[in-house]
């Protein structure tokens, strides 16, 4: 009877994990760039002497994004970027180990150079001359000016797009910021691959929105509340039954 008690609380632990991943994806349903994500489970068992393996309930084993497109939307801003694509920005953090994200709300820092919402720098080391009048940003992310003493745009830098092997391997830093790991695998650049890496086009003046279904995330709302009423029903049935048991002793 113990164990009953043991494996629902464990469920509702679970339970608990999964809702507040909910709220977070409901959080961030609009930040730009954000994946929304779900809770993952397994089954906990033990070996008994008489049973063999014997359930003991379930615990959290990670979470897993979505990392479907989320939808562009325009916003005017000439360094505002959006993949549209499987790809990632890399950024410079102040170690110079690389990092990266698919939130493309950029500016110039006071020196000219890229800089990301969360302040690290773009990686590509572009600069923008002060003075520059007009900033274009092709789709395969060549970054073209009118600088002072030039009547024509000329080029600035790149703006490079990275991808990986299995992007769900990469580790959420916050700020919508990943680092890679040994699961993801290292950043792939198109120039260094012969086969098409799928990382997208480059959108000036446009955001990736947040793809978290609202619909989706209240379903799975209440689903989970369910899940944990489930379990405390299951404790509160184990209890009486430990108390009629009990009974029975005197």
């Amino acid at each position: 009877m113990f164990r009953a008690l043991e494996i629902a609380a464990s469920g509702m632990a679970g339970q608990q994990f999964a809702m507040d991943t909910v709220a977070n994806n409901l959080a961030n349903v609009s930040t730009p760039g954000f994946k929304s994500q779900s809770a993952q489970f397994e089954e906990m068992v033990t070996q008994d002497s008489v049973n063999g393996m014997v359930g003991q309930g379930s615990r959290v084993s990670g979470s897993e994004s979505d990392l479907s497109q989320g939808a562009i939307q325009s916003t005017g801003q000439p360094l505002d970027l959006a993949i549209q694509g499987n790809g990632y920005f890399p950024l410079v953090d102040p170690s110079g180990k690389e990092v990266y994200t698919r939130s493309g709300s950029f500016h110039l820092d006071a020196e000219g150079r890229i800089v990301h919402s969360s302040g690290l720098l773009l990686g590509g080391g572009i600069s923008v001359p002060q003075g520059t009048t007009t900033l274009q940003i092709g789709t395969d992310g060549t970054v073209a000016g009118t600088v002072p003493g030039n009547l024509v745009p000329v080029t600035l830098g790149k703006v490079e797009v990275v991808g990986f092997a299995n992007p769900q391997g990469l580790l959420a830093q916050g700020q919508s910021i990943f680092t890679s790991t040994d699961s993801s695998g290292p950043a792939l650049r198109q120039e260094n691959s012969a086969l098409p890496l799928g990382l997208g086009t480059v959108n000036q003046g446009s955001l990736e929105g947040s793809n978290v279904n609202m619909i989706d995330q209240m379903v799975s709302m209440i689903s989970t509340q369910r899940a944990y009423e489930t379990g405390a029903k299951v404790i509160s049935a184990a209890d009486e039954m430990l108390g009629y048991a009990n009974g029975l002793r005197r």
